[in-house]
């Protein structure tokens, strides 16, 4: 039984550090393709700690700095404010029938199709699968739930890419899309896509600013040359009765889209963001201004307090329930600001985690650098140095060849953790406090994929 044991354990390190090094190759893939396309600051930098993805920042981030600045080019999304058709292997008629959503579907699984020929394919690679979401659960895993209404939409959602697939095909039976593919691309959209405004044409202020412009020009020509100053004059005043229908006209073309945002999908999460709070959206006007081209971004910039090197970039959760995280995502957030829902299933106390931290630590295998405090991840930063220095010491070489005939290193760290846990909760981090309620609560399921969620942090991502 040791033997098998043993050998058990060597499988789990291998999968481990095979699935951490496809995560930080495809990690570091993508952060080229982001630096290439100049959509990050300099001053970031992709932050790949034990295998957990994120956003760091490299210096120190001055108050409402640019952080990444997105062009709608660089987005996964049914563009309505181009002219361009349906994508390879999509209908019209399908496309013409379809919701906003089911578009950036379609967008998406073609450029899935094109596999490492997609610029996209970076992304693809990197952005990790929500396995725990409940369109994975089987009915009787589900039940353990207790809520009929949140199972009732589980069972709807499961079984929404292939009615959408099986609709796709009927319109156009030579499609090379597949099953797989179209799954795949559902999946992101409903659980990572972002709903955006779309108006590319100029905003009251930027006329106001540009009719300013033109008839200060044409004062100070009026001077010298009488004529040319009369004539700019007249056509900014003519622009200027125009404007208002120019203005209403782009007003009323601001449509919604439903994009996948690359690079901004790679911030972490946490109750409390460091980044503003609403994606700015830059417009074609203003972006020809700056910057010389005629086309869209989307803007994110650090919160009012800037944000220190070494530290996460990190943004809230959103205003959804428990219910839709878990729905769309597979996780919760303890302490929901935002319409708090409480399963049935996650009213243990968080002290039942304790039982299953052993687990938790297997999963997570290899710790980082403790003597490194920006490397360490979110939910240890809430420790006190005392606390890392314990910890540290646990995970030495020298106290694993000390225990060696004792109990093992595991036993003691469980040990420090519970110290922790004990000692006060309202110093607890916020992301410490979700991962031990979600392992309290999570039924079989989720417990299943622990091992991915450790390296891949979807319940930060």
């Amino acid at each position: 039984m040791l033997v098998c044991a043993a050998l058990k354990g060597t499988f789990r390190k291998l999968v481990w550090l095979l699935l951490k090094s496809a995560l930080t190759i495809s990690a570091q893939a993508n952060l080229e393709h982001a630096q290439d396309a100049g959509a990050m600051s300099p001053k970031c930098g992709m932050s790949i700690v034990d295998g957990i993805r994120g956003i760091q920042a490299l210096e120190d981030l001055q108050p409402h700095e640019l952080l990444v600045q997105l062009p709608f080019s660089s987005m996964i999304a049914a563009q309505p404010w181009s002219f361009k058709g349906p994508p390879t292997g999509v209908s019209q008629k399908y496309w013409a029938a379809s919701t906003m959503s089911m578009r950036a579907v379609a967008v998406a699984a073609a450029e899935l199709h094109q596999g490492s020929a997609s610029k996209f394919a970076a992304y693809f690679a990197h952005v990790p699968v929500a396995f725990d979401s409940l369109g994975y659960w089987t009915d009787e895993e589900l039940q353990e739930l207790q809520d009929a209404d949140l199972i009732a939409q589980a069972k709807a959602k499961r079984f929404v890419p292939q009615q959408e697939f099986e609709r796709l095909k009927a319109s156009q039976p030579s499609t090379a899309i597949t099953l797989t593919e179209w799954q795949r691309a559902t999946e992101l959209v409903v659980s990572r896509a972002f709903a955006i405004s779309v108006n590319s044409g100029p905003s009251v202020s930027e006329v106001t600013a540009l009719l300013t412009m033109g008839i200060s020009l044409a004062m100070w020509l009026w001077r010298s040359h009488p004529i040319a100053g009369k004539w700019l004059l007249a056509g900014t005043l003519s622009t200027a009765v125009a404007s208002r229908a120019v203005v209403v006209a782009f007003a009323l073309y601001d449509v919604k889209t439903i994009a996948l945002l690359p690079i901004i999908d790679d911030l972490n999460h946490a109750l409390v963001a460091n980044v503003e709070s609403r994606l700015t959206i830059k417009s074609s006007w203003q972006m020809l201004w700056e910057y010389g081209r005629w086309e869209q971004a989307l803007e994110l910039k650090a919160g009012a307090a800037g944000i220190p090197a070494g530290h996460q970039v990190v943004t809230t959760y959103g205003n959804h329930s428990s219910a839709f995280l878990l729905l769309n995502y597979g996780f919760v957030v303890p302490d929901n600001p935002f319409q708090p829902y409480i399963l049935h299933a996650f009213r243990e106390q968080v002290e039942a985690a304790s039982g299953l931290l052993p687990a938790r630590l297997k999963a997570m295998q290899g710790l980082p650098d403790w003597s490194r405090l920006e490397q360490v991840p979110l939910y240890w930063q809430g420790f006190r140095q005392a606390d890392l220095a314990a910890l540290q010491r646990i995970l030495s070489p020298a106290h694993h060849h000390s225990t060696s005939q004792g109990e093992p290193a595991e036993v003691h760290m469980v040990q420090v953790l519970r110290n922790i846990l004990a000692r006060e909760r309202a110093s607890w981090s916020s992301s410490l406090k979700q991962d031990l309620s979600l392992l309290a609560a999570t039924p079989s399921n989720g417990r299943r994929h622990l091992a991915y969620r450790a390296a891949s942090k979807s319940a930060n991502c």
